[in-house]
């Protein structure tokens, strides 16, 4: 994925089991749209403070 981006986000990559995720949270009304690249899962939500992305090879579902 090429992307060229000038705001500042905050991501913590972390194991779960055998999997890698990474969490990137950035401003709120950001749009993510859930999908998979390259057999990786994304997934997006928002609590109203921020938006949050996960990606990993979990299944969509074990990503919320």
């Amino acid at each position: 994925m090429n992307a060229q981006c000038s705001m500042k986000v905050a991501t913590i990559v972390y194991k779960h089991a055998k999997h890698t995720v990474s969490l990137t949270t950035v401003a709120p009304g950001q749009s993510v749209p859930d999908q998979t690249i390259a057999g990786y899962n994304v997934r997006s939500w928002s609590d109203g403070e921020f938006t949050h992305v996960a990606a990993s090879d979990i299944s969509p579902e074990g990503l919320i």
